[in-house]
């Protein structure tokens, strides 16, 4: 991937949304978030800065009671 400079670590992710890195590695395994690059090597999870408006949204629909199996049906991910 060319372009890494633009993209975040999981920490600094958690860091800049307020959710833990164990929370970000959930949202991964429902399929909710997907990181943008992991390295092949380290195995780290890298994401773009524009992904911290759906872990918000995420973390909006967990304090709302909002099952997150629902939440795929009003996001448009490719």
């Amino acid at each position: 991937m060319k372009d890494k400079e633009n993209l975040i670590s999981i920490g600094e992710m958690a860091r800049l949304t307020g959710a833990g890195i164990q929370a970000l590695r959930h949202y991964e395994k429902l399929s909710l978030l997907k990181p943008i690059y992991i390295h092949p090597d380290s195995g780290y999870r890298y994401y773009s800065v524009e992904q911290g408006y759906l872990v918000e949204i995420i973390m909006l629909c967990v304090e709302l009671d909002i099952p997150l199996k629902d939440l795929p049906k009003f996001t448009f991910d490719d």
